[in-house]
């Protein structure tokens, strides 16, 4: 072999040994509070009302390459802790694309209030989600839950 090939060959070994390990994510944490919300909690809601919220939120370990997004979620009658709303797809919710901010909400409850999945009296918060796969998402904030009474 020659010297420069030889010389090449060992300049190639180093730099792939020395190569940087790329560095582990962290894991995003959210924060969000309601600052805005309309109808009050504890209020009389119908299934033709509209909520509507800001909700104010903070990431920590944003990362702009993943997908977040805030969606309202609320309590199920199928167990305790279980939440759901009738968005079709995560995608249906808000898209977050800043570590922090605020978002108007205007959300129509009409489809929750159908559902027979709906306990009652009727608890509702913000979740903020992050995209872990095709179909699957991770709660990694959310905020204080409110409770309404549902009126047919």
């Amino acid at each position: 072999m020659s010297r420069t090939a030889s010389a090449l060959l060992t300049l190639i070994i180093v730099a792939c040994s020395t190569a940087p390990t790329p560095l582990p994510t962290s894991t995003a944490v959210a924060t969000a509070t309601v600052v805005k919300l309309t109808p009050p909690p504890g209020s009389e809601v119908r299934s033709t009302d509209v909520i509507e919220a800001d909700v104010q939120y903070v990431i920590e370990n944003f990362d702009s390459r993943r997908e977040y997004y805030l969606a309202p979620l609320f309590a199920s009658n199928d167990g305790a802790g279980r939440t759901f709303n009738e968005f079709q797809r995560i995608t249906d919710g808000w898209k977050i694309t800043r570590s922090s901010g605020i978002i108007h909400v205007r959300y129509p409850v009409a489809r929750e209030w159908r559902s027979s999945s709906l306990a009652k009296p009727v608890k509702m918060n913000f979740k903020i989600m992050v995209r872990t796969g095709a179909h699957s998402t991770k709660v990694i904030g959310e905020t204080e839950v409110v409770e309404y009474r549902p009126v047919v």
